[in-house]
């Protein structure tokens, strides 16, 4: 099985393999949000619970903020904890570092598009902070795509910006104001 990246073995868990999967959960998972919120409009009286486009967007947003909150979460756990591990003895497998990678990767890339499309759906009520939010979750997306794909010195400066805390932290607090003060 060939690898896309050059500096990657290839593994069972690949790239397209991962973007095919994780893109039919992301769309499985839209899909139950969105009918979720129409089967809630019939239960309020509602016009038969029709789908409209608000709840499409509204549930892509949820499924990008949670998706990609609990994923990049559960990934810095793992990259912090993996060492400690390894050093205390325990054998793991030698490909499960870099397919946790490539897992967070192709998870990161499709629920970042899915928010900025979220975003694009509702740019019509889009404010400020709803603009410092796209761009800098779109910064981040490129500072990861040109860390996967770059070598070098361009790599490593990639690198230094994409691993920044400030950038999640500040997706984070983004995402908390956008939640708290959309009704607004």
């Amino acid at each position: 099985m060939p690898s896309l990246h050059p500096r990657m073995p290839a593994t069972p868990l690949n790239l397209p393999a991962i973007l095919i999967i994780v893109g039919l959960l992301l769309l499985a998972l839209a899909h139950g949000i969105v009918h979720v919120k129409a089967d809630e409009d019939y239960d309020e009286g509602i016009e038969g619970g029709e789908v409209e486009a608000g709840d499409v967007a509204e549930g892509l947003g949820s499924l990008a903020a949670w998706g990609g909150g609990v994923l990049v979460a559960g990934f810095i756990v793992f990259r912090e904890a993996y060492p400690r591990i390894v050093r205390a003895g325990v054998k793991l497998p030698g490909t499960l570092y870099k397919s946790a990678l490539t897992f967070h990767a192709a998870t990161s890339v499709l629920l970042g598009l899915v928010g900025l499309y979220h975003g694009y759906m509702l740019r019509a009520h889009a404010r400020a902070i709803e603009y410092a939010l796209a761009g800098v979750i779109a910064f981040t997306l490129a500072s990861g795509v040109i860390l996967w794909f770059s070598r070098g010195n361009v790599r490593r400066l990639a690198r230094l910006i994409h691993v920044q805390r400030a950038l999640a932290a500040a997706i984070l607090i983004l995402v908390l104001i956008h939640v708290a003060t959309i009704g607004d």
